[in-house]
């Protein structure tokens, strides 16, 4: 049975057979080197650009994280604001799905802490703002629950 604590975090086994398949498709990728193209730091708006450089040095880590992360925070950013018109029929939202993916080790939760930190406090600060209406949204959410409910026992009387 694999361990979920190796450097792979590989997926638990149901069988033999199924842990040996997934071993020998660990081996095979682990072994290829496959040459990319570095990250193209130089299509970002300068502040992004400093921003991921900077990370990328401070954690040790390749531009390449950061700047995947940097561009997925940008689009959920402008995700309820802002949508690409491909064609005058064809409009699509902004979501930018990222996996990022490196072995144990490698700081990866350091380099998302400083990416999503500032979307984390923005949260915070709007949740404490508007409190007061998020708590009148919840007791709202309890009387129509409540109403549901006695309107469910009325009809199951009939």
């Amino acid at each position: 049975m694999a361990n979920r604590n190796d450097n792979y975090n590989t997926l638990e086994s149901n069988t033999h057979a199924e842990e040996i398949e997934f071993l020998e498709f660990r081996s095979f990728y682990s072994s290829k080197h496959i040459d990319l193209p570095p990250f193209p730091l130089d299509c970002l708006p300068p502040a992004m650009k400093e921003y991921v450089k900077a990370v990328s040095e401070s954690t040790r880590t390749y531009d390449e994280m950061g700047g995947m992360l940097c561009l997925s925070v940008a689009a959920a950013c402008c995700q309820r604001g802002y949508c690409v018109e491909l064609t005058p029929d064809w409009i699509e939202p902004l979501p930018l799905f990222v996996v990022v993916i490196a072995e144990s080790g490698e700081n990866k939760s350091s380099v998302f802490r400083k990416y999503l930190q500032p979307v984390w406090d923005y949260i915070d600060d709007y949740n404490k703002k508007n409190m007061s209406e998020i708590n009148k949204s919840k007791e709202h959410y309890e009387l129509l629950t409540e109403r549901i409910a006695e309107c469910r026992k009325e009809c199951r009387k009939k």
